[in-house]
């Protein structure tokens, strides 16, 4: 065959050659082949190529042939030839003759010539590499493979490559740009991306880095393009930092203000045809002349981004909210909030002013900013975007969501996305869709056409099915076990090219639980189910990754036996032996209880004869016990009766002791009484001398001397009434009466009945407690208690002395201290002195009665006396009161 083909055509290179639809087709320099009857013929698409005879590789999906050539790309549908590319980036015929043409599900198509992969756009009719996380890491695919999941695979002499995230493009150092973090995003008008990294910015078209712009300076200052514009002019503005302002004119990228550790430019817009930039404290508007003025007079609290709202201008503060102009005035919009007040990024989204804060999201309502509720949203906004399908585009330290007001997307490392801390003023979409995310490690441009949230469910299987001894029972449809064989081991494992790492679990046995077990257990998945008890049990396991539905369930029906002991026979043989063993055992019972009977018979006759002897017994004694009592009884009256005789010799005691005070009290109220007497007396006369009679009628001569006169016979029969009042109060009989008693007024009057025992002997001072001293008591008692207290001071002093009376009043209770100069008594005397008929006086001269009548009524009145003397140095009588 070779000979034949060799004589008939000059001989063309071979670049490869594929099989399709049971047909060899031979891919040569010069045209396309195929393998007819054993002979090598021109392929009925041959004449279709016309020009383009170059061919490399061809593949077929569905009924269109695609068609790879040196540097063109083209398809036959039905026998159409459709040319798509003539410039695909392949300038030299490879060496090897590796070739590969694959397309996908999605009609994208991907080919390779001994060289990177590569991906044609339809849209845009140009090819670029296929690449992850930045980095193209295959330098000459030898092979291109698509799984079922349109993964596409490719190997080269360095090993096997996987694309599996197309939906997003990224750029970093490695794909040209000068530094990896990308802080700021811009496309121009004239669709040119600029890309800026911290001391550099990027010019980005078609996809490559055309030019790179430096903003370092001789002085060094700390660079960090924070915000890029575009003004109507065409010039390019870009915030710098401490850097300063820049703009970028015709190619040359010229400093037009220069930067400073205190005046850092932290951003710039144009808006309405003028260059708003701003300072951490000032906005400032740029004119015609490159001249600037301040917006507002008085500074602002670190002002972080300027973002354009429509006809308003919004200035986002760090600490203080935002700040809008609009109508020619600022107004400042603050929150109750203090991590909502630090703001980084504001949008107007479905007809609110959204706002990116340290909190999270916030909207403007009135006059406060309010937070705003996202569901499964819980993170900190860096930057937003409203994108052409009202969808909001939150950037984070996340990475970045999606939420079109019903369902979150997050986008981050996992899903393709090149870093996971977004920069503001680093999430744009340009004019094609493309959403342009800004990260710390590079930026990436995610492409909705190209997402891969179609269902791609990972195959799933039940790889094992073990019990606890190692026996496998994978192979068996319904296995049935032994009730010990119950505890099972299952492992199962979902495998998905797409996210090969992230496959997530869930499983159940139903039979024993209804809801689902979760698990992303990647490395070894299973469940294991112990002691299981006896029944009909189903195991269910299903499987998904990052994008996808749950697959379809994989399931093991099983049966655990009963054990012995729960089985219908032996439960009989069970029944059977209870029933001979009760039978056994109700029969000695009956043997038993016989016995039993008629010891009891004989036990109940000896225990009542036992009774009925103790009967008779208790009867004798109770006889006795009731002679007992009757004499009890009868010692009770007489006690009783004894009782009322000391009650009432008792009270003839304290009467005798209050008349015999009387009767010491008697000479000297006689004395105080005549007094008064003698002053009456004396006036009457006085009065009767100055009285005339005149025509039947007395005249009073001298009416001065008359009024004088007769106010002393009033102080006479004052003093004489105060003297009788303090002498009933003192002879008061009703024991049971009380009331409220003013301890002062009850000891003046005391004083003054027993004036006649110490005037001209013992001088009485007073030091009375200026709050009212007042208790709940019998009045009657109280003068006896006070007379005999002092009658007794006044007593002990021989000759001249003092008797110093004390009442206080404070909130733990009333106080009264009788202190006196007196002979005073030794400790001996201190044991007895409350004891009834002890006394120290001479024979004749005291009852013993007087300080142990003072005690009962101390006590009487719930209170306390204490006697505190030394011999020689006087007596302290101290009693204390509750308060009233």
């Amino acid at each position: 065959m070779g000979e034949a083909f060799i004589s008939q055509w000059e001989t063309p290179e071979i670049n490869s050659t594929v099989k399709i639809d049971e047909i060899v087709y031979i891919n040569t320099r010069k045209g396309q082949f195929q393998l007819e009857d054993g002979e090598i013929v021109r392929s009925q698409y041959d004449p279709l190529f016309r020009d383009f005879e170059d061919i490399l590789t061809v593949t077929k999906k569905d009924s269109t042939l695609y068609i790879l050539g040196f540097n063109w790309l083209a398809k036959i549908e039905q026998e159409q030839f459709n040319l798509l590319s003539e410039n695909l980036g392949i300038q030299n015929h490879s060496v090897y003759n590796r070739h590969s043409l694959i397309v996908d599900h999605r009609d994208r198509i991907f080919y390779s010539s001994s060289s990177k992969v590569m991906q044609f756009s339809r849209q845009t009719g140009r090819s670029s590499p296929l690449e992850v996380g930045g980095r193209t890491n295959n330098i000459h695919s030898n092979r291109l493979y698509l799984d079922k999941e349109n993964n596409v695979w490719s190997v080269d002499n360095r090993g096997l490559f996987k694309f599996n995230i197309l939906n997003f493009k990224s750029y970093n150092r490695d794909s040209g740009l000068a530094e990896n973090e990308v802080t700021a995003i811009l496309e121009s008008s004239d669709v040119t991306l600029y890309l800026a990294n911290s001391s550099y910015l990027n010019v980005l078209k078609d996809g490559v880095v055309t030019r790179k712009y430096s903003l370092k300076s001789n002085n060094e200052e700390q660079a960090r393009v924070l915000q890029i514009t575009e003004h109507a002019d065409g010039s390019i503005y870009l915030a710098a930092g401490a850097a300063g302002l820049y703009r970028l004119k015709d190619g040359q990228l010229v400093r037009m203000i220069e930067g400073n550790p205190q005046q850092n430019i932290t951003s710039v817009i144009s808006f309405k045809g003028s260059i708003y930039f701003s300072d951490m404290k000032f906005i400032y508007k740029m004119g015609q002349n490159s001249e600037y003025e301040n917006v507002n007079k008085e500074p602002f609290q670190y002002i972080r981004n300027i973002q354009g709202l429509g006809d308003e201008i919004a200035f986002l503060s760090g600490t203080k909210g935002v700040y809008i102009l609009g109508n020619g005035e600022i107004k400042n919009y603050t929150s109750e909030y203090i991590n909502y007040n630090n703001i980084y990024d504001a949008v107007y989204w479905n007809d609110h002013l959204i706002l990116g804060t340290a909190a999270g999201l916030a909207r403007l309502d009135g006059e406060r900013i309010i937070p705003f509720q996202v569901s499964d949203f819980d993170d900190l906004a860096f930057s937003l975007l409203v994108d052409k399908n009202d969808q909001l585009w939150i950037g984070t330290f996340n990475g970045v969501f999606k939420w079109d007001g019903q369902a979150l997307e997050q986008f981050s490392v996992a899903q393709g996305l090149i870093g996971n801390e977004i920069n503001r003023n680093a999430l744009i979409q340009d004019k094609e869709g493309n959403i342009w995310i800004g990260t710390e490690l590079g930026v990436s441009a995610y492409d909705e056409d190209e997402d891969m949230t179609e269902q791609k469910v990972p195959d799933l299987y039940l790889t094992s099915v073990k019990t606890e001894n190692g026996n496998e029972l994978i192979s068996d449809s319904l296995a049935e076990l032994s009730a010990s064989n119950n505890t099972l081991t299952f492992n199962f494992k979902g495998i998905s090219f797409l996210y090969n790492d992230r496959i997530f679990y869930r499983y159940r046995l139903s039979g024993l639980e209804g809801e689902w077990n979760f698990s992303n257990n990647f490395s070894d998945p299973g469940a294991t189910y112990r002691n299981l008890d006896s029944g009909d049990y189903t195991f269910e396991v299903q499987a998904r990754n990052e994008v996808s539905d749950w697959s379809e369930i994989r399931e093991y029906s099983f049966i655990i036996a009963k054990p012995f002991y729960i089985t219908w026979w032996f439960f009989l043989i069970v029944a059977i032996l209870i029933a001979a063993i009760l039978y056994a055992a109700l029969r000695l019972r009956y043997l038993y209880l016989i016995t039993k009977q008629k010891k009891l018979r004989e036990m109940v006759d000896e225990r009542t004869k036992s009774i009925t002897r103790k009967n008779e017994q208790i009867k004798s004694k109770n006889e006795e016990l009731i002679q007992v009592n009757k004499e009890l009884h009868e010692k009770t009256d007489s006690l009783n009766t004894t009782l009322k005789k000391l009650e009432t010799a008792q009270v003839k005691l304290i009467q005798k002791e209050k008349m015999a005070a009387l009767g010491v009290l008697t000479a000297g109220v006689a004395h105080e009484i005549n007094n008064p007497v003698n002053y009456i007396k004396s006036a009457s006369e006085i009065i009767g001398q100055m009285m005339e009679e005149e025509d039947d009628k007395l005249v009073i001569k001298e009416k001065d001397v008359f009024e004088e006169v007769f106010k002393t016979i009033e102080i006479g029969v004052g003093r004489i009434v105060s003297i009788v009042r303090s002498l009933s109060s003192f002879s008061r009989t009703n024991e049971t009466d009380k009331g409220d008693c003013d301890v002062n007024n009850i000891i003046d009057e005391c004083l003054l009945i027993l004036k006649n025992e110490y005037k001209g002997r013992v001088e009485i001072t007073k030091d009375y407690s200026e709050k009212a001293v007042t208790i709940q008591g019998n009045a009657g008692k109280l003068y006896q208690l006070f007379t005999n207290i002092i009658m007794n001071a006044i007593q002990a002093i021989e000759g001249e002395g003092t008797v110093n009376i004390k009442t206080r009043a404070n909130k733990e209770g009333i106080y009264i201290e009788v202190k006196d100069s007196g002979k005073g008594f030794n400790e001996l005397v201190k044991e007895k002195l409350f004891d009834p008929f002890f006394t120290t006086k001479d024979p004749g001269k005291g009852t013993g009665l007087g300080l142990s009548i003072a005690y009962n009524i101390v006590e009487e009145h719930n209170g306390e006396i204490h006697y505190d003397s030394t011999p020689g140095k006087g007596t302290i009588v101290t009693i204390k009161f509750s308060e009233k």
